[in-house]
């Protein structure tokens, strides 16, 4: 049976936050900064996201990521774990640098978007560690100015929504909530506020946001071969022509990540090493046709399955 799975939106918008274990802090040393920013590029490149906000703090950090295909907690446990090893590596430390699982909130309206823009980089403000926005150097605010080179910061987004604020540009928009700033403009507007642009809107589909399928693993790999036109023994020959390597993937995607088995299992009905799997699916994911062929299997499967 597959294990317990988490149902997730793809191309949707989150608020993450990371807290330091027990409230401790997670950056020792300035230089520790660019390790993270490393560890938020390699998850950019590897899982097709994007980052659209960041402030990273003394003690915890904000981020706004949009997902691609891959779930937020896959992307999040990349760039945790690997930094967490690092830092205690240099730090010559052991156990956990951050406090459990990271928090999150789906950001569903312009307005929201825009407040989260402002509250993410008013941090240190907040925080008492500065006294001018422009001071902070470790913030996506410097991005958005276009004075800092951080080009892995996708500005485009949130750049589109700063008019619902009467804004014409990141810049007028800072100026505008600093003259504004009291606990009532700082909260964070829910879905019932303002709807999402149309252009955001589009972006924010869920490829697939019901119940996990409930079938066995043979099943659901013999019936996706089916409506795939492929002959089920091929899939565990060693062929690597681009058809089959694309029928692999998009099966070990749906089965993964929308029926909940490990890569491992997957693995052992192709004949194929874990590794091998796990490395096809997210080549395949950075294909443009990847979230349309996924969703044309689903709708397939839950359609023979009912």
């Amino acid at each position: 049976m597959p294990r317990k799975h988490r149902t997730f939106m793809s191309h949707s918008v989150h608020h993450v936050m990371l807290r330091g274990n027990n409230k401790n802090q997670i950056f020792f040393h300035p230089s520790q900064h660019d390790i993270f920013y490393d560890y938020l590029k390699s998850a950019i490149d590897k899982f097709n996201c994007k980052v659209h906000l960041f402030c990273l703090m003394t003690n915890h950090i904000h981020l706004v990521i949009e997902t691609g295909l891959v779930p937020l907690s896959k992307v999040m446990q990349s760039i945790t774990r690997g930094f967490t090893l690092k830092i205690n590596k240099i730090e010559s430390r052991t156990g956990h640098l951050f406090q459990g699982r990271f928090k999150s909130k789906l950001v569903t309206s312009a307005r929201y978007l825009a407040e989260l823009c402002f509250y993410i980089h008013y941090n240190p403000i907040a925080a008492n560690m500065v006294n001018d926005i422009n001071s902070y150097p470790w913030s996506s605010h410097h991005s958005y100015l276009q004075t800092q080179v951080q080009d892995w910061v996708s500005i485009e987004l949130v750049s589109s929504v700063l008019s619902v604020v009467g804004a014409k540009d990141y810049q007028e928009f800072i100026q505008i909530k600093l003259t504004n700033v009291s606990e009532e403009n700082m909260q964070f507007y829910e879905t019932n506020d303002i709807n999402l642009s149309h252009k955001i809107q589009s972006r924010l589909n869920p490829l697939d946001s019901s119940e996990p399928l409930q079938l066995p693993l043979k099943q659901l790999i013999a019936m996706s071969c089916e409506y795939l036109n492929i002959e089920l023994e091929t899939l565990s020959s060693v062929s690597l022509a681009r058809t089959l390597c694309n029928a692999r993937a998009v099966i070990s995607y749906v089965a993964h990540y929308h029926a909940g088995y490990l890569i491992k299992e997957i693995a052992l009905e192709f004949e194929q090493q874990s590794r091998t799997v796990g490395q096809a699916m997210h080549r395949f994911v950075k294909h443009k046709n990847s979230a349309e062929l996924v969703q044309q299997l689903l709708t397939y499967l839950r359609k023979l399955k009912q």
